[in-house]
């Protein structure tokens, strides 16, 4: 095993150097939302199985959250607070990038020689007496070029050999990959192999068998193929409340309600019939069709194919009603926008794992050790160290 100790970090070292002795392993990926934090958080946990200590840090964060007067990356937040990674946050989430960073610094005279030092800085603590560093990047293998740090360029600063994820199918993902390669290449960064994620179950054997080929001919090799699982698809009632701007009329208490559809109700005298459980019901009618809906909710008699109720238009249910369906286990929400574009704005949420997600989190351990091939990784961070 590689010895723990590199160098003791502190800020008397004017011109950091970089350490190499700890194993890392940068995770790319060909577009945003493709599945970085998911391979993070699974192979994070399928390391503490193999290293005593392991580090963490995503350099360029772009979606931040206040921590204590920092802006840190939320997830920097999320590996932190679902594994107690023993680094800074600050040094989990060095460079956050605000709405006007990019502007700052291409109308100033500012060279990139300051992120790297900060960069550099960093890593050294998250490497401080760890095993193993994990480094998520930001987007896709570009992002950041514009202020000189693109994820490939971050990879050959800090040495790191990258994995590729990208998302299920054949011809787009491997092109995608094949784009990816090239800027890594370029920056003399070692790819060692590609992971896809949410892979259709029936459609994994034929990625495996052509898309494999494909990554073969490109000289990179295939990692692992994670299935896609409905679950990291479904955001909590308390997550649709906050990305569209509703509020909580009652049932707050069952705001981790997962939904799984979306169902409208202009109406109706029968009970709602959700194709599947955990439906949204977007209340589409006027304040008078509450009362409606309520009784029938109440003769359908299994609350738990309703996982929340949105009223919309600004409307709100007679006093009664929102109550009710709270003791019936079912959080109703208000929103000003009409039923359609709430039910847009629903489709369109990115639904992030969020630390209070364990049901997510122990799925994506299970699904990362399961369906990726660690050990084979492991032996081309090694090889690179």
């Amino acid at each position: 095993m590689t010895p723990r100790k590199s160098r003791p970090p502190g800020p008397e070292r004017s011109q950091p150097l970089l350490n190499r002795l700890t194993p890392r392993l940068f995770i790319a990926a060909t577009r945003q939302d493709e599945g970085k934090t998911t391979v993070a958080l699974g192979l994070f946990h399928a390391l503490k199985n193999r290293f005593r200590e392991i580090g963490y840090i995503k350099p360029v964060g772009q979606r931040c959250v206040d921590v204590n007067g920092l802006s840190i990356d939320e997830d920097s937040l999320l590996m932190e607070r679902t594994y107690g990674v023993r680094v800074p946050i600050e040094d989990m989430s060095p460079l956050a990038i605000g709405k006007q960073f990019t502007r700052r610094f291409l109308a100033s005279d500012a060279t990139e020689h300051p992120l790297v030092e900060r960069l550099h800085r960093a890593f050294d603590r998250a490497g401080w007496e760890k095993d193993f560093v994990i480094v998520e990047g930001s987007g896709h293998a570009g992002v950041g070029s514009v202020f000189g740090l693109s994820n490939a360029r971050i990879a050959h600063i800090l040495d790191c050999p990258a994995v590729i994820v990208t998302r299920g199918g054949i011809g787009d993902p491997v092109d995608d990959v094949s784009l990816s390669l090239a800027l890594f290449e370029k920056h003399n960064a070692r790819v060692i192999g590609v992971i896809f994620n949410k892979v259709l179950p029936d459609k994994i054997d034929v990625v495996r068998e052509f898309a494999g080929r494909a990554l073969r001919r490109m000289g990179v090799g295939l990692l692992g193929i994670i299935p896609a699982e409905p679950l990291l698809a479904q955001p909590t009632a308390a997550q649709v409340a906050r990305d569209i701007g509703a509020t909580f009329l009652a049932g707050q208490e069952h705001a981790r309600r997962r939904i799984a559809a979306i169902q409208f109700w202009v109406g109706q005298h029968g009970p709602p019939s959700p194709k599947k459980a955990g439906a949204l019901i977007v209340h589409a009618g006027s304040s008078s069709g509450a009362a409606p809906l309520l009784a029938a909710i109440e003769r359908a008699g299994d609350s738990r194919e309703i996982a929340c109720v949105v009223f919309c238009d600004g409307e709100r249910p007679p006093d009664h009603v929102a109550p009710k369906l709270a003791r019936l286990g079912v959080p109703s929400l208000a929103a000003t926008t009409s039923a359609y574009e709430t039910a847009e704005a629903i489709q369109r949420m990115t639904v992030k794992t969020e630390p209070d997600d364990q049901d997510k989190i122990r799925l994506i351990q299970h699904l990362v050790e399961k369906h990726v091939d660690i050990d084979r990784m492991l032996k081309h961070c090694r090889r690179a160290g």
